[in-house]
């Protein structure tokens, strides 16, 4: 079978001549060009664990190149990852983490690693790092990837470390916010239990916040139900803050979702009790799926007063394009389901 022909960059078509055409115009290759398909790289990027920068990996050159269908080189094969990952990372971790695909290796090597002890090892670089791992684009996946794969004491100079910085700014960090969130979804409790103290006391504010409010509702799903509790209390205090922001109105939406039926109740109770609120938030584009649920939970009396409620404004809450068709199924139902209960009421009577 003939090789297939090599094609011009003349020839290629206008966008892959101009990417070709700009990847061979300096000296360096372009950072971005790291997120290239693997043909498309520099030669000196095709394979990321050349035996020309690392002695140590000689072994495991990587083999010859052969042309494509397309006339531009193939990938050349890739030696075997756990061995060549340990190699090239160990001792390293800390400032692959901060590049962009050198943090992609270090998230394989931790991934692909022969047991914790290696793992532990790789972590162990970071120590004296987090806060500023945490608040790095690319360094917060490496802490966020040690945080759901490695043992909780191996991590606790993680959370030391986070602790001795302020818990609610790390929470309202774009990236930061990310790193907040695995370690209440993945460590025990007693480990976190000062860390999601703090989040609880700024509770209010980190619900209205953009990225805060990610740390909250991630709270609200796996805290235990004394911490949901403590949270749930601490919106309903703030109810009207909180909901007049759409960050806010996800949050609400949350706190009705998890824990304990009499904590939800609660919360949708003083959520009826503030006027017009629950109205406010069935005709909002954020807000309706917390209506939603505060009618999911109430029930006799306080679910009578809201579908009132609801009825008084039923022409403008249906005109308004945020009132989503669940909202109107579950209004219905409800109001069904009180005709029928009446009915029965009646009959026994």
């Amino acid at each position: 079978m003939a090789a297939p022909r090599r094609v011009a960059v003349a020839e290629q078509p206008l966008p892959m001549r101009s990417l070709l055409i700009r990847l061979g115009s300096g000296a360096q290759a372009p950072p971005w060009s790291a997120y290239l398909p693997e043909r498309l790289r520099p030669l000196d990027q095709r394979c990321v664990y050349s035996a020309s920068s690392y002695k140590d990996v000689a072994a495991f050159e990587c083999g010859p190149q052969s042309a494509s269908s397309d006339g531009l080189p193939s990938p050349r094969r890739r030696a075997p990852r756990t061995e060549l990952d340990n190699l090239m990372v160990a001792g390293r971790v800390w400032t692959l983490s901060q590049e962009a695909h050198g943090c992609r290796q270090v998230q394989e090597a931790l991934d692909h690693a022969d047991g914790n002890a290696q793992r532990d090892a790789y972590a162990d670089e970071l120590r004296g790092h987090i806060l500023e791992a945490a608040r790095c684009p690319h360094a917060n996946h490496v802490l966020q990837k040690c945080i759901v794969t490695l043992p909780a004491l191996s991590l606790q100079f993680v959370v030391d470390e986070i602790m001795e910085g302020n818990i609610s700014q790390l929470a309202c960090d774009k990236y930061g916010c990310r790193v907040v969130q695995r370690v209440v979804e993945y460590r025990p409790t007693p480990q976190v239990e000062g860390l999601v103290d703090g989040l609880i006391s700024d509770v209010a504010v980190l619900a209205r916040h953009p990225y805060g409010n990610y740390v909250v509702q991630v709270l609200l799903k796996h805290g235990t139900d004394e911490q949901r509790e403590r949270a749930t209390r601490a919106l309903a205090r703030n109810l009207r803050g909180i909901v007049a922001e759409s960050h806010g109105c996800a949050v609400m939406s949350a706190a009705l979702s998890y824990g304990e039926v009499s904590h939800r109740q609660v919360l949708a109770q003083r959520l009826l009790g503030e006027p017009g609120l629950l109205v406010f938030l069935a005709g909002t584009k954020y807000g309706h799926a917390a209506a939603l649920r505060a009618l999911e939970v109430l029930e006799g009396e306080d679910l009578k007063r809201a579908l009132q409620s609801l009825d008084a404004e039923a022409d403008a809450l249906w005109q308004s394009r945020h009132t989503s068709l669940a909202l109107e199924t579950t209004i219905r139902r409800l109001c069904m389901r009180e005709q029928v209960r009446r009915l029965i009421v009646r009959r026994r009577f």
